[in-house]
């Protein structure tokens, strides 16, 4: 977390963090409180829990080790997991929404759907 003065931010971004002004710790309410053209900002977004190493066995397994995307095989200790609908896009981690990619095809992917660009 880091202060930062009101007029430094962009007006959406201020609304913003005014809004989640519950999520605060009672010292930041304080200070929001006392320092009204200060508040309170992440820095940066919470990390995300790791896919567990159950989940992409079962991935691979059930993709037979084929990228999704080039249809190259791809070895075990060589893969990568794809969201097939991003989680930027309101996705999640469950399995049918997980798919092999090698590592090229997946980072040339970004947050894109899969649809939108292969079919």
């Amino acid at each position: 977390m880091a202060i930062v003065a009101f007029s430094e931010l962009p007006r959406r971004l201020a609304f913003l963090a005014l809004a989640n002004q519950k999520r605060m710790t009672p010292f930041q309410q304080d200070m929001a409180r006392s320092h009204p053209h200060l508040f309170w900002v992440e820095a940066r977004p919470p990390k995300r829990k790791r896919i567990s190493k159950k989940v992409r066995a079962a991935v691979f397994d059930r993709d037979g080790g084929i990228c999704k995307y080039c249809a190259e095989e791809v070895p075990f200790d060589a893969f990568t997991l794809d969201h097939i609908i991003p989680l930027s896009r309101g996705g999640d981690d469950s399995i049918q929404n997980l798919c092999v990619a090698c590592r090229p095809c997946n980072c040339s992917k970004g947050a894109a759907i899969f649809e939108a660009i292969y079919v």
